[in-house]
């Protein structure tokens, strides 16, 4: 792949440790907030099934002794950390890594392709396939238009008109 320095990197094997450790991270992240609410020594949200379900949908279970204002501080220290370690990763690539890889687009729609010359088309509704299910077999009917006075073929093709 080459960058807008010009410098060419194999994506394959590039910063291979920074990734690895940044998912190593941020999985551990996750398994933490999973055994936040999964493990019954700790808590007993997701363990006490049969309390969970009675409760109302737009309720945390506070007054079940669900969720309490422990679990609120908690999950709010677990999306601080995780807003911080995204905005240092954010910081660190953006300083250590200034050239970017250029976009791989040369616009946003594609290029009008213009006909060649000599092009055959068919109106719409004027053609039918047919697919014969017992003979395994499809048929095409149509009434094709060309630019070339001679008629179109293609191999292993039989044109009805």
């Amino acid at each position: 792949m080459s960058l807008l320095n010009g410098k060419t990197i194999n994506l394959e094997n590039y910063q291979l440790k920074f990734i690895w450790a940044w998912l190593i991270l941020t999985f551990l992240i996750g398994v933490a907030w999973m055994l936040y609410w999964t493990v019954p020594k700790t808590h007993r949200t997701v363990t006490n099934l049969a309390v969970t379900s009675q409760i109302p949908l737009n309720t945390d279970g506070g007054e079940y002794g669900l969720i309490t204002k422990r679990d609120h501080r908690n999950m709010n220290i677990f999306l601080v950390v995780s807003i911080a370690v995204l905005a240092i990763g954010w910081i660190y690539q953006a300083a250590a890594f200034p050239t970017k890889i250029p976009q791989q687009i040369i616009q946003f729609a594609p290029p009008n392709v213009v006909p060649p010359a000599n092009t055959v088309s068919v109106e719409e509704g004027k053609s039918k396939a047919i697919y014969d299910y017992n003979a395994k077999r499809w048929s095409c009917r149509s009434r094709p238009r060309t630019t070339e006075r001679r008629r179109p073929s293609s191999p292993g093709s039989t044109w009805r008109t």
